[in-house]
């Protein structure tokens, strides 16, 4: 049984993110799963990465995918999904996950858009700071589009300097 709703099928998320990935980190290898049953740290034990994430063992928490993306620098990337339209608790709740994860990309995916006050909290008073999980790295905020089995774009917060749009242009891995 899926775990997501009707129109937004887990199965093409996870597609969606592991192409992504592999599109941008070109030269390195994606591994990309389903963790919401499991705790990440499990996840990446199974998966025989832990040894290659030190921060991944204390990871006892739950997302609904992840990715481990493996080339010259390992990586961490997470995507939470909300099936209602998104709040501040589900902002603050990923955010904390990926302060301990310690990801390159994290992101907030559903398909509905962002509840009215969550986006006046940032269109009209500017806190995007909520979003920054490490120095110069921000959670997004996804709209998924079930029909096309896409992200709606430009529908992302913050705006500017999402840090999913660079997942849209293929380029070499650099970090």
């Amino acid at each position: 049984m899926d775990k997501y709703p009707k129109e937004a099928r887990s199965e093409e998320i996870l597609a969606w993110f592991r192409t992504a990935l592999a599109r941008h980190f070109r030269t390195a290898k994606v591994l990309a799963f389903h963790c919401y049953r499991i705790d990440l740290s499990d996840m990446l034990d199974r998966e025989g990465c832990l040894p290659l994430f030190p921060q991944g063992s204390v990871c006892m928490f739950k997302v609904a995918m992840a990715a481990a993306i493996l080339g010259d620098k390992n990586h961490l990337a997470l995507v939470q999904y909300v099936p209602r339209r998104p709040c501040l608790e589900d902002v603050g709740e990923l955010v904390t996950y990926s302060r301990i994860a310690k990801p390159v990309l994290s992101l907030l995916v559903s398909p509905r858009p962002p509840r009215e006050s969550l986006r006046m909290f940032f269109s009209l008073y500017g806190r995007y700071d909520v979003l920054e999980y490490a120095t110069n790295k921000r959670i997004g905020i996804l709209e998924w589009d079930p029909d096309r089995a896409t992200p709606v774009y430009p529908m992302t917060i913050p705006p500017r300097g999402f840090p999913g749009a660079a997942l849209e242009s293929p380029r070499t891995e650099r970090h």
